[in-house]
């Protein structure tokens, strides 16, 4: 597959503003229903979301898998239902800012594995703007230290750990399966395992609550969707960098949505961590940033 770093890049852009719109809905929907009810709702209906996308495109949809290929699927689907419980539980006992600052140990645990499993070897001007955004973030994160809620701190940590082996998963398979088909493996799977779960939580569900899954699990398939093929055109290595830009979305989401103004710390933070962005923008676009791969 021939690398596109433009596409790849915009791809990236593009995941995490779908990402902050659908971490805002599933706050939101969380207020009435138990945070593995909302994941199990999201996934459900995006399988049949992702399926007939695949019945439109005419994708050839095979049951019968590998039993590597199968393991990497359940993987996967574990990886994304844990993380995706701990995020939003997080994002409850944090709010959005700090639960974003603290998730942004991912692009570190991501970029460290994507060297060991996926043979990147690390670009240091990649490495040099992953630390100037950790910067960024600390900057953000100074004056809030002292009030986190040490539950809150422990569940954010660990769903870093979880998105990071999602994402190498996901990396592995960009190279070997269909965009789509990765996309409704992952949510089928994710469905499965979630339900005995959520049928434990279960609490009665009203139209508008169903309606709101619906699009929030539209959200999720092409958030997703996205963040694969944005894998598919560059390494992981180049990309992380950019993933420091979801602290100024969730800032800027706070900001529309909650009223939550942005301080100085957040404004100075967030403009260390466009810029580093910026630069691994600009360093690709002159054609001076390339990532070898081990075959």
């Amino acid at each position: 597959m021939k690398k596109n770093y433009n596409l790849a890049i915009s791809l990236k852009f593009c995941n995490l503003f779908l990402f902050t719109i659908m971490s805002v809905l599933m706050v939101t929907l969380g207020s009435k229903l138990h945070v593995i009810q909302i994941s199990f709702l999201r996934v459900f209906f995006g399988c049949f979301i992702a399926f007939l996308y695949l019945l439109i495109i005419k994708q050839n949809i095979s049951f019968s898998l590998s039993p590597k290929v199968l393991a990497a699927y359940i993987l996967r689907a574990v990886l994304n239902f844990v993380a995706l419980v701990l995020w939003v539980k997080a994002l409850h006992l944090l709010g959005l800012n700090e639960a974003s600052a603290i998730s942004y140990m991912v692009p570190i645990w991501t970029t460290l594995l994507a060297t060991i499993f996926c043979g990147e070897k690390l670009n240091l001007k990649c490495a040099g703007a992953i630390l100037v955004s950790l910067i960024g973030m600390f900057i953000i994160l100074k004056p809030n230290i002292y009030e986190f809620k040490v539950e809150g701190l422990i569940i954010a940590f660990a769903s870093t750990l979880m998105w990071a082996g999602y994402d190498i998963t996901c990396k592995k398979q960009t190279t070997t399966e269909h965009y789509m088909l990765q996309t409704f493996y992952t949510f089928m799977w994710s469905s499965i395992i979630s339900f005995p779960f959520a049928l434990y939580y279960w609490q009665p569900v009203e139209m508008i609550d169903i309606f709101d899954a619906s699009i929030i699990s539209v959200i999720g398939v092409t958030n997703v969707t996205v963040l694969f093929l944005s894998y598919k055109f560059a390494p992981i290595t180049v990309l992380m960098p950019f993933s420091y830009c979801r602290l100024i979305f969730m800032g800027i989401a706070s900001y529309l949505i909650y009223n939550i103004y942005p301080g100085s710390h957040l404004i100075i933070g967030a403009c260390v961590i466009a810029l580093a962005s910026f630069y691994i923008f600009i360093e690709q676009k002159k054609g001076k940033l390339q990532v070898e791969v081990k075959s």
